[in-house]
């Protein structure tokens, strides 16, 4: 149930594995877990539509 990946804090860390096999669609394993607040401008900005002002504001004030 362990896989083993590179990660920037590890040479090889070991994850959780999916325990769901599905034989058509297989899990892949392309890509470690993200480090903590790595994706926050995407998610913020892209996907909830915080502007870009409002998003320097935050990482201002010590929010982000």
């Amino acid at each position: 149930m362990a896989v083993g990946m590179p990660h920037p804090f590890a040479e090889n860390m070991r994850l959780v594995g999916n325990p769901i096999r599905l034989s058509r669609t297989p899990v892949r394993y392309d890509r470690p877990p993200p480090l903590l607040g790595q994706d926050t401008k995407e998610v913020l900005f892209e996907l909830l539509g915080v502007s870009a002002k409002r998003l320097e504001a935050l990482r201002a004030d010590g929010v982000i």
